[in-house]
C-alpha cells in the first residue's frame, strides 16, 4: 500500500497510522467528504490573526451530514487517540475561521449538518443543527410569514451560524443580545460517542425540552459552550417574538469629554429596561449626522410604550451640551443608521457587511461604569500605539457590563507587523489583566494565555472535567486554555502571563 504524505500529522502520528485513521473514516462518510489536500485544507484554515498558518495547519478535514456519523467519528478518534478539531459552520473569521488550536488536529467540519428540525411560533424557539447559518434561519422564517427576530451579530453574519455563535458566547443588538443565554436545551455526543440531551431532555418525547432550561439536577449546558467536553449536534433556541412596535434611534454626543457620564447616564436606562435591547456606543466612523461618541439603540413593544420610554430617555440625555436625538424619520434613508437597524431587529443581510481585515479582536468585559470605560480606553491606546498600531472600538452594553470590542489591524504582508501584532496582543492581555479585567473570548493563537490570566484553580477543575469526560484528550484540544496533562499545566504556570 502506498502510503500518503499529508500537510501535517498529529503528535506521535506516523503516515501509516493516519492512512488507517482516514481509512476508518471512508468507511463511514466516503472518499468525497474527506479532505487531505493541503491546498484545500489552508482554504478551509484560513484565517485573518497574526498567526502562522503553519503552527496551526489540520491534517485533514471531515464534512459528516449526520449525527449518527458524527458518532461513528469520535469512536474512531478515541480508538486511535486522534483529535478533532470542532466547527460548526467555519466562519469564526476573526477568531481563527475552522483552524484548529494544534498543529495536526482533523477539522471536523459540521456545516452539512443544516437541519431546521422544527420552528415554533406560539412558544418562540427554533431547534436546529450545527450548520444552519443565519441567512438560511432568517429566509425560513421568512417564506413561512412567522412573527419572530432573530438575535444576530456583526461580521460575516449570512455565512455564520447560530450554534457557533451561541456556543462561544457571542452578542447580538436586540433584546436577546446574550446568545447563549437563550439556548435550550442541547444534544451532545461524548467524547466516547455516548450521547447525552441536557435540561429536560432527557425525558422520553419531552414536551419542554426547549422550553425550560434546567431540567434536573446539576445544570449541564455550560460545560459545552466554550470549551472542548463534547460536540453538539442540536441546539434549541430562543427567538424573540416580533414586537408591536419598533423605534431605533441615535443619540449624538460632541464632546470628547462625554465618554464617562454618558456611560453612567446610559446605565440605569439599561437596568430599569427603559432601553431593552444590546446597545451600542461607538465613535463616529465618517457619517455626516455623527458625534465623537454615538449610542445606538431601539425601543421595542405598543407604541404607547414606545412614547413613554422615549420621554425618559430623551431627558436623561437632554443634560449634555451638542448633543443631537435621531429617529427613523430623520435618518431612516442613511445606510449607516439602516445597518444599525437592522442588526437591532434582526435583519440578516444577502452578504457581509464589510469586507474582512487582518485584525486581532481584543475584546475584555468591561464593568458599566463611566470610569472602568475610560480606564480601559486609557489602557487601551497607551498599549497599542506604544506598539505602533492604531485600532477601532464600539462597546456592546449589556446591563451590568459591556464587551469592549476592539479591532487591531496589521500588515500580514510585513513579518514585522504580524510579529509586533502578536507582541501587543499579549502586552494588552498582560496589562488588562493586571488591572482586573478579562477577555470573554480570543482567537486560536492566544487562548492558552487568556486561560491562564484566570488563575490555577478554576484551570485545575476545567482538566478534571477534560479527562473525565475525555480520557483520550481527542475532542479541541487547546481550546479555551484548558490543559489536559500535567505537564500542560506546569508549562502554562511557568509562562509569562
Amino acid at each position: 500500500m502506498v502510503t500518503m504524505r499529508y500537510a501535517s500529522l498529529p503528535e506521535n502520528f506516523t503516515s501509516e497510522k493516519f492512512d488507517r485513521v482516514i481509512s476508518e473514516f471512508v468507511k463511514v462518510l466516503g472518499h468525497e467528504h474527506i479532505h487531505t489536500d493541503e491546498k484545500k485544507l489552508r482554504r478551509f484554515s484560513g484565517f485573518l490573526i497574526s498567526a502562522n498558518v503553519e503552527d496551526h495547519m489540520p491534517s485533514a478535514a471531515i464534512f459528516p451530514e449526520r449525527a449518527e456519523q458524527v458518532i461513528e467519528i469520535v469512536k474512531i478518534c478515541d480508538t486511535f487517540k486522534m483529535p478533532l478539531w470542532v466547527s460548526s459552520t467555519g466562519k469564526n473569521i476573526g477568531y481563527g475561521a475552522m483552524a484548529p488550536c494544534k498543529k495536526g488536529t482533523i477539522i471536523l467540519s459540521l456545516r452539512r449538518m443544516n437541519r431546521i428540525i422544527e420552528i415554533n411560533e406560539e412558544l418562540c424557539y427554533a431547534l436546529i443543527e450545527p450548520g444552519v447559518t443565519y441567512k438560511q434561519l432568517y429566509d425560513h422564517i421568512q417564506e413561512n410569514d412567522y412573527r419572530l427576530w432573530l438575535n444576530i451579530p456583526t461580521g460575516p453574519t449570512p455565512i455564520a451560524g447560530p450554534v457557533g455563535t451561541s456556543l462561544d458566547r457571542g452578542t447580538g443588538y436586540t433584546p436577546y443580545g446574550d446568545n447563549f443565554e437563550h439556548v435550550c436545551g442541547m444534544e451532545i455526543v461524548l467524547p466516547e460517542g455516548e450521547v447525552v440531551r441536557t435540561g429536560m431532555g432527557g425525558i422520553p418525547d419531552s414536551n419542554c425540552w426547549q422550553l425550560y432550561k434546567w431540567g434536573y439536577g446539576p445544570y449541564l449546558d455550560g460545560l459545552f459552550s466554550q470549551g472542548n467536553f463534547g460536540i453538539c449536534v442540536k441546539m434549541g433556541v430562543w427567538l424573540m417574538p416580533e414586537p408591536a412596535d419598533f423605534r431605533p434611534f441615535a443619540i449624538t454626543f460632541s464632546n470628547r469629554e462625554d465618554l464617562e457620564q454618558l456611560v453612567d447616564t446610559l446605565r440605569p436606562l439599561r437596568l430599569a429596561n427603559v432601553i431593552p435591547n444590546s446597545c451600542s456606543i461607538a465613535p463616529s466612523y465618517g457619517e455626516d449626522y455623527a458625534g465623537f461618541w454615538n449610542i445606538y439603540a431601539a425601543l421595542y413593544g405598543h407604541s404607547q410604550q414606545i412614547a413613554v420610554n422615549w420621554e425618559i430617555v430623551t431627558e436623561a440625555f437632554s443634560k449634555f451640551e451638542g448633543i443631537g436625538f435621531f429617529t427613523e424619520e430623520q435618518l431612516g434613508e442613511h445606510p449607516s443608521f439602516q445597518i444599525r437597524s437592522n442588526l437591532m431587529k434582526g435583519v440578516v443581510p444577502a452578504k457581509p457587511y464589510s469586507k474582512f481585515t487582518h485584525a486581532n479582536w481584543f475584546v475584555p468585559i468591561v464593568p458599566s461604569q463611566g470610569k472602568h470605560v475610560v480606564k480601559q480606553k486609557m489602557l487601551a491606546d497607551e498599549i497599542i500605539k506604544s506598539y505602533g498600531f492604531s485600532y477601532n472600538a464600539e462597546l456592546i452594553v449589556g446591563t451590568r457590563s459591556m464587551h469592549h470590542v476592539m479591532e487591531i489591524p496589521f500588515n500580514k504582508k510585513s513579518t514585522e507587523s504580524v510579529k509586533k501584532s502578536g507582541e501587543c496582543y499579549l502586552a494588552l492581555i498582560k496589562e488588562f489583566a493586571r488591572n482586573g479585567y478579562g477577555l470573554y473570548r480570543t482567537n486560536i493563537a492566544f487562548m492558552d494565555a487568556v486561560g491562564a490570566t484566570y488563575g490555577p484553580a478554576i484551570r485545575n477543575v476545567f482538566s478534571k472535567i477534560k479527562r473525565a469526560l475525555d480520557p483520550n484528550g481527542i475532542i479541541s484540544p487547546g481550546k479555551a486554555g484548558i490543559v489536559y496533562s500535567e505537564g500542560d499545566r506546569e508549562n502554562l504556570d511557568g509562562g509569562e502571563i
